[in-house]
């Protein structure tokens, strides 16, 4: 189904299940041919690359790791931008997010986006989202993966949620290193105007934003879309990712606490004018204010 910019029907349905296979999905299942494919080709965990028995990707003790990673519901403010996650980005977590962008195994992803959907129910927040909108790759590094992992997990979660998805409200203009080893401000500056408006750029005026991508860290590739988000005047912008690794510093100083939670009633519509100067670097102000009481 195509999720471009148009709004999906049958609301009162539940989330399909997300496959949890490992790639045999396509295979009649005939008993004499699937034992011998196991003896062939053994299904492996994508977590510790044991043999797995299971007709899952994940072992049982794996799986069961899975469940330790889960966060509590609720979004953290990570440089003023309340981010919701389901997971920490601890193993086995990040053994399944890095074998489905490295190996290009999307399916991996399909668990990771049923939980993302949960844990935005889980977080009350009134009114979010009206549009879904994914934090894009660079077109050479979408090439080289073979497909675009932020986009991949939005168009699943914007499918959960029957709302309008925006695949092109941003664009990835220029490619940037790795980022893996740098520091929040080496971040910041190699992202500075990474991003800029897409074609759809104009359909998130006005309206309630969540921008999903895959795994925060520092949020300086959080903040360098958003930037690029503001001049659209979008009413308020919240953050959807699979897995987070806030470092202390970054986080504690976002949030006051290491644990403080963001409501439905702390979230309001962006001020216009968090968009900083134009041409200005990155603006580290507030996107969803708090609510003066």
């Amino acid at each position: 189904m195509n999720y471009d910019g148009i709004v999906t029907q049958d609301t009162n349905r539940d989330p399909p299940a997300p496959q949890l296979c490992c790639g045999r999905e396509g295979f009649v299942r005939i008993p004499v041919l699937t034992d011998l494919l196991d003896v062939l080709l053994p299904r492996l965990c994508v977590g510790c690359g044991e043999i797995n028995h299971d007709d899952t990707f994940l072992c049982g003790a794996c799986a069961e790791g899975l469940k330790q990673c889960r966060l509590s519901p609720g979004a953290i403010p990570l440089n003023g931008l309340p981010v919701i996650a389901p997971f920490e980005y601890e193993f086995p977590v990040s053994a399944i997010i890095s074998t489905a962008k490295f190996r290009s195994m999307p399916h991996l992803f399909r668990p990771l986006a049923l939980a993302m959907y949960e844990a935005l129910v889980e977080a009350n927040l009134d009114g979010y989202p009206q549009v879904v909108v994914s934090v894009p790759l660079h077109p050479s590094r979408r090439r080289e993966r073979g497909f675009d992992q932020a986009l991949y997990l939005a168009r699943l979660v914007a499918g959960y949620l029957d709302r309008s998805f925006c695949p092109r409200a941003l664009k990835r203009v220029r490619a940037t290193p790795p980022q893996k080893r740098s520091n929040r401000q080496q971040r910041l500056a190699a992202l500075h105007e990474a991003f800029g408006p897409g074609p759809q750029a104009a359909r998130v005026e006005g309206r309630r934003v969540l921008l999903v991508d895959d795994v925060v860290t520092t949020g300086a590739t959080l903040e360098a879309a958003v930037q690029a988000l503001l001049p659209q005047l979008p009413a308020g912008i919240v953050s959807l990712v699979a897995a987070r690794t806030p470092p202390p510093d970054t986080c504690a100083a976002a949030a006051g606490s290491p644990g403080a939670d963001v409501s439905s009633a702390d979230v309001s519509a962006a001020d216009a004018s968090t968009a900083g100067p134009p041409g200005g670097g990155p603006d580290n102000r507030c996107i969803a204010d708090k609510r003066q009481s």
